[in-house]
């Protein structure tokens, strides 16, 4: 079975750091979170940290807007209804 998308609980430090990770490596990511306002710093971070590979030469740009672009947010468990099997 081929991984395509994952569901993360939490957009805390955790939760924010392997939504990161997964959509890098191209997989769509649903980072689910009670708080909205979680959501929007967990979204900002991974930004953030994106930002900062792409000034160190890791990344190139195109792969930091095509990581974000994997990532939708969830306040709820609906958002993890789309499985990939």
């Amino acid at each position: 079975m081929d991984l395509k998308r994952i569901g993360v609980v939490g957009a805390g430090q955790m939760g924010r750091g392997i939504a990161h990770v997964c959509a890098l490596a191209g997989l769509d990511v649903v980072l689910n979170d009670i708080s909205p306002e979680a959501l929007a710093r967990g979204i900002e971070t991974i930004d953030a940290n994106l930002g900062r590979q792409v000034a160190r030469g890791r990344i190139r740009e195109d792969e930091k807007e095509a990581a974000l672009a994997h990532i939708t947010t969830a306040a709820d468990y609906t958002g993890f209804a789309i499985a990939t099997w």
